[in-house]
């Protein structure tokens, strides 16, 4: 959501990667900077990343509706995530019990490394009252850090690292999903299929919304510190 000093390490992604024969790749419209970097077919990034801003503008003037913000108490249902320090993040796989030495462990919150995924249910959904045509757009902040940067503590084989130094790597991701009715969500409704949301036009009744966290790398969480969806309509 940044439109300046925007950083790989502070970003999530959006839309799907292309192949390298591809001139044209089309993204969601959103409001913040879009970050781009080539990828070989052994897996290794450009060390640098293109940039270019946009303010969501459109030919169609849309106007606020409503909004959901779950940030910073993230009070919604949780699965393999947690709430540390007012972010939304992936918990640890190991459990206390299990350890043979209480004392030797570094991280209780990321003991055993990190979890591969986790998933976050929003606290609120939306109501329209009727069903309407509205646009939805997420908004997430997050960056992505090493839990466990001594390398003895990584248990990802070294050739999967994105960084050695453990300073650039941005081996984890997430995104918001939304499913819709046309019903009353108070009610016994019929829920579409989630489905992912970056930005996008929709015409129903109710939304309901959740967090998708992810981590390649059990050395690597992401820290969600901004997490919210808001509606436009015409």
């Amino acid at each position: 959501a940044s439109m300046a000093g925007a950083t790989w390490e502070t970003s999530v992604s959006i839309g799907e990667a292309v192949s390298g024969n591809t001139t044209v790749a089309v993204l969601p419209l959103k409001e913040g900077t879009y970050l781009v970097k080539a990828e070989d077919s052994s897996g290794i990034l450009s060390a640098v990343a293109a940039a270019i801003s946009t303010k969501q503008a459109s030919a169609l003037a849309w106007s606020p509706l409503t909004s959901v913000q779950e940030d910073d108490d993230f009070t919604g249902a949780h699965a393999s995530t947690f709430v540390g320090s007012l972010m939304l993040q992936l918990r640890g796989t190991g459990l206390i019990d299990d350890a043979p030495d209480f004392d030797s462990i570094v991280s209780l919150d990321y003991y055993g490394g990190v979890a591969a995924s986790g998933t976050y249910d929003f606290a609120a959904g939306m109501d329209l009252g009727s069903v309407q045509r509205v646009r939805l757009t997420s908004t997430l902040a997050a960056e992505i850090v090493s839990v466990n940067d001594l390398i003895d503590s990584r248990a990802a084989l070294v050739d999967t690292w994105a960084d050695f130094d453990g300073t650039a790597g941005a081996s984890a991701d997430a995104w918001v999903e939304v499913r819709e009715a046309d019903d009353d969500p108070a009610g016994t409704p019929t829920w579409s299929d989630w489905r992912r949301l970056d930005s996008a036009e929709f015409q129903a009744r109710a939304f309901d919304f959740r967090c998708i966290l992810t981590s390649a790398d059990p050395a690597y969480t992401i820290r969600i510190n901004q997490l919210r969806v808001a509606a436009a309509n015409l």
